[in-house]
């Protein structure tokens, strides 16, 4: 009965500017009934989402006092569905499967998902099913007592601390929580300075992301310009070489003289040619004591270079050497 005048009397303090002015109708209850339908909780959730009113429900399992009443019985017709409103902590037992349920989270729940659908698997779960939470006449005087529910929420509360001190250490979801964190987690609902604070710091990280995407790409994008650049360097730097000795050796440059000369002073035999465009050098003649050796063979090249120069005349290619 407590429980159920609570949250009737947090409606109506919500609903009056005199206890909202500074700051929300707060409501802790523990083992509360349901004590209206859908249009109860709408108007209850209204309040909620403007900021007004925040409930926090506590209810043990295997308690079926919060179970209750189911729907109402009007002129032998049944009437509406009764719904319980405001954020549901559950508060399992200390032992066995309850200690791992509060091992892995707070059991906490707000029922923002209000098709029929959803409606049936939560009244069917195992925490809303009126006889899975059956127990016997003693049982059901432990499970509703005060002195039940603060030691298993003070149980969750040491056990979820020393956790977090040891194996859950670093973990920042799995952190204790604020009951208006729970209520912006589970119900999307917050107050408009936090929403606005949130907002503000999510957009800040988008844009420090954004910013950090943005330097690599800039980054790599460098890279791959650097790498093309030299890649393309070495290859023009090839190819020119390339070109270079092709002029040389084929369009009657120096390099093609000193090859043909090369090959020429090797062959043993007359005139020789190394590459179809070059022209015909004619062999050097031994040495008869008119000079050194070397002379006499740079004074025939160079006669053979003028003589090719002036279309074979050989006589004036002489002279042209000579006076060269």
């Amino acid at each position: 009965l407590g429980g159920a005048l609570s949250t009737i009397f947090s409606f109506y303090a919500a609903c009056d500017r005199r206890f909202t002015s500074l700051g929300p109708v707060r409501t802790f209850t523990f083992a509360a009934p349901r004590v209206g339908d859908d249009n109860f909780r709408a108007a209850y959730e209204r309040l909620e989402a403007t900021g007004r009113l925040r409930h926090c429900r506590f209810s043990n399992i295997k308690d079926i006092v919060p179970l209750t009443p189911t729907f109402s019985v009007s002129k032998m017709r049944m009437g509406p569905w009764y719904k319980h409103v405001g954020l549901q902590v559950k508060l399992h037992q200390t032992t066995g499967l309850g200690k791992l349920q509060i091992m892995k989270n707070v059991d906490c729940s707000y029922p923002r998902d209000k098709h029929w659908t959803r409606e049936c698997l939560r009244a069917l779960g195992t925490g809303n099913n009126f006889l899975f939470n059956l127990t016997t006449l003693k049982g059901f005087g432990r499970n509703h007592s005060l002195s039940e529910h603060q030691k298993r929420l003070n149980f969750l509360y040491q056990y979820r601390r020393q956790l977090l001190e040891s194996e859950l250490k670093g973990d920042k979801k799995r952190r204790m929580k604020s009951m208006e964190e729970y209520y912006r987690i589970k119900g999307g609902i917050g107050f408009a300075p936090d929403i606005v604070e949130e907002k503000r710091k999510m957009n800040m990280d988008l844009g420090e992301r954004g910013k950090r995407v943005v330097k690599r790409m800039v980054l790599v994008v460098l890279v791959v310009s650097a790498i093309f650049v030299q890649v393309h360097v070495f290859v023009l730097v090839g190819s020119h070489f390339v070109d270079m000795r092709e002029n040389f050796c084929r369009g009657g440059g120096g390099w093609e003289l000193v090859c043909g000369r090369i090959e020429t002073e090797r062959s043993s035999s007359g005139t020789r040619t190394l590459y179809p465009n070059s022209f015909p050098i004619s062999a050097p003649t031994p040495s008869t004591g008119a000079g050194p050796p070397v002379a006499q063979s740079l004074s025939d090249f160079i006669s053979s270079l003028v003589s090719h120069a002036n279309g074979g005349e050989s006589g004036g290619g002489a002279n042209n050497a000579t006076a060269v």
